[in-house]
Order: structure tokens, then C-alpha cells, then sequence
């Protein structure tokens, strides 16, 4: 992708999962050349990430994740913010658990909560 060309939507979204990358590795206080090393890539390819030559497989994006300590959905957009994404996690696990009767019942608890959110965002 050359500087005059206008991004396209799926470069914007190598864009935005190759800085959600950096910052955890920097909040981590790791480099990307370690990770590289320790997952076993090519030296260059994350270089070839960012320049936008060549974009991760969903097997490499999903063992960076695992070794970021996050998610897929954090790394490419799909969840807002890492701190949610262990909570989600955690909800989903203990839904897992629960007989179908219960499920019913935690639909209605978060339809309720949706509602009072959306209607105290309006006022």
C-alpha cells in the first residue's frame, strides 16, 4: 500500500489490528521480533504485517493471541476493550455450565439490564 493510495476497508482493519498488537506488546514490555522468535515466524513477516504486504493467517492471528494473553475479537477489533475480554470469557464458561431453564432466565436478567442501560443513556 503506497502513502497516496486511500486505505481500503480491509487494509484500515490490518491497520488497527497490527496497533492493538504493538500496544500490547509494549504494555507487556515485549518486542515484536521476540514473538516472532517464540511463535516461530519468519523473522520479517511481522515487518511485512505492517507494511501491509501480506496479512496473518487465522492460525498465527489466534497463537499471537494466546500468547498476548488476549482474544482474536480484541486483536482485530471485534471487542472493544481487553479488560471485557476476560469478563466475557468468564460469562461465557459459567453459561456453559448451566442447565437450559437457567439460561432462560440469565436472557431475561440481561434483556432487563439492556433496557435500563439504554434507558438511562436517554435520559
Amino acid at each position: 500500500m503506497n502513502q497516496n493510495s486511500n486505505p481500503t476497508p480491509a487494509s484500515l482493519n490490518l491497520l488497527e489490528m497490527i496497533s492493538r498488537i504493538d500496544q500490547v506488546l509494549r504494555e507487556q514490555k515485549k518486542t515484536a521480533s521476540k514473538m516472532s522468535r517464540e511463535l516461530g515466524f519468519s523473522s520479517g513477516l511481522y515487518s511485512q504485517w505492517k507494511q501491509g504486504k501480506q496479512s496473518p493467517s487465522a492460525d498465527r492471528l489466534y497463537k499471537i493471541a494466546v500468547y498476548l494473553g488476549t482474544s482474536v475479537d480484541y486483536l482485530v477489533g471485534l471487542e472493544p476493550d481487553k479488560e471485557s475480554v476476560g469478563l466475557r470469557r468468564e460469562i461465557m464458561q459459567t453459561l456453559n455450565e448451566l442447565p437450559p431453564q437457567s439460561l432462560e432466565k440469565v436472557r431475561d436478567f440481561v434483556l432487563f439490564i439492556a433496557a435500563q442501560s439504554e434507558k438511562n443513556t436517554r435520559n
